[in-house]
């Protein structure tokens, strides 16, 4: 949820698709470019190409700083993300089995989905009362 000052946070569950080659002898899923498939072709006798729906859920806030008036005032922007859980067809944790490049998407489409697509505007933090003071201008850098 967007709020005026440009801060959000929320929760959210969606899908994600994986690929994985897995080895029909004993069901363990590689994902494409593990050693194990390097010379795989395509579907084999001993090798089954598989396109796996994960669920994911998780959390984001992001509040922004504030980079002007007095260094006193001023703070970082401070943000967060956690993914929590997830879970293959199977209701098997796939958290651990995601590739770096998956789990960055996955955080990507997380933190997507708690911010619904609006942008923070720089504009809603402004503070006007470092604009003038006793009818003096301020300029803070």
């Amino acid at each position: 949820m967007a709020h005026k000052n440009g801060s959000w946070s929320g929760k959210s569950t969606f899908t994600y698709e994986v690929e994985r080659y897995v080895r029909q002898a004993d069901g363990v899923h590689f994902h494409l470019d593990a050693p194990e498939v390097a010379k795989v072709e395509e579907d084999s006798a001993e090798w089954k190409y598989a396109l796996i729906e994960l669920k994911c859920s998780g959390s984001a806030f992001f509040s922004p700083g504030r980079m002007y008036g007095p260094p006193e005032d001023c703070y970082p922007d401070e943000g967060d993300l956690e993914l929590e859980e997830v879970t293959g067809p199977d209701g098997k944790d796939w958290l651990d089995l995601l590739t770096k490049g998956e789990r960055q998407n996955i955080e990507s489409q997380l933190a997507e989905e708690c911010h619904e697509g609006d942008e923070p505007d720089p504009d809603d933090a402004y503070d006007s009362r470092f604009d003038q003071q006793d009818g003096d201008a301020y300029d803070y850098i």
